[in-house]
């Protein structure tokens, strides 16, 4: 199993948490993240809630607006400007002075969730504490996985197949996209199928 997510998602699936790894993402940190329409990025304060199983984000300004994410639907953490917002960003910055941020690879990371759908473009205050939430997310993430029964090739392929009908690259699926997928693939479903399959949300409209 080790090989499969080596494989397909860059890490081991027996990463070792250092003792306080927890206890730092519990108390939490204040991370950058990344506003690609603005090209720019704001402070939001983020946390791991165990109590509720959440990634928590606060603005510096509103404490008490939160955003939640739930770690059962993170599906990656990647290291380095390994999404389109941030290697777009490093490459129009790298020119600028101003805005450019010299270890934006060694800092960066980027959390993917809701099918691979949506991404967290962030920025750590060192390369040390982005190592570490790569790490812990890492760790849930795998153990999220094996709990729900899921291999990795089997992500991978669901992640294949929506892309496939992803024929606007807009990250979700309109009843056409959904319909001419599932002819190509010999699949035949009545009016009221279709419905129901999106009406219960397996795929976003």
């Amino acid at each position: 199993m080790t090989d499969f997510y080596k494989k397909y998602y860059g890490y081991e699936d027996n990463i070792k948490l250092k003792d306080d790894d927890i206890r730092i993402l519990q108390e939490g940190m204040t991370l950058k993240k990344l506003n690609a329409s603005k090209e720019e990025f704001n402070e939001r304060f983020y946390k791991l809630d165990f109590n509720t199983n959440e990634l928590v984000a606060t603005t510096k300004e509103f404490r008490k607006k939160e955003k939640k994410y739930a770690i059962t639907i993170l599906n990656e953490v990647k290291s380095g400007c390994s999404s389109d917002n941030l290697k777009s960003f490093k490459l129009k910055n790298s020119l600028n002075d101003r805005k450019n941020i010299a270890n934006i690879e060694d800092v960066s990371f980027v959390i993917i969730f809701d099918n691979f759908r949506k991404s967290l473009d962030l920025l750590a205050p060192s390369e040390a504490d982005r190592d570490l939430w790569v790490r812990v997310l890492s760790y849930f993430i795998i153990l999220t996985k094996k709990r729900k029964g899921v291999l990795p090739e089997a992500d991978k392929i669901m992640k294949s197949y929506f892309e496939l009908a992803d024929t606007s690259n807009d990250k979700k699926l309109d009843k056409n996209e959904v319909t001419e997928f599932l002819d190509s693939i010999n699949i035949k479903l009545k009016k009221k199928q279709l419905q129901k399959l999106i009406k219960v949300k397996i795929l976003k409209v």
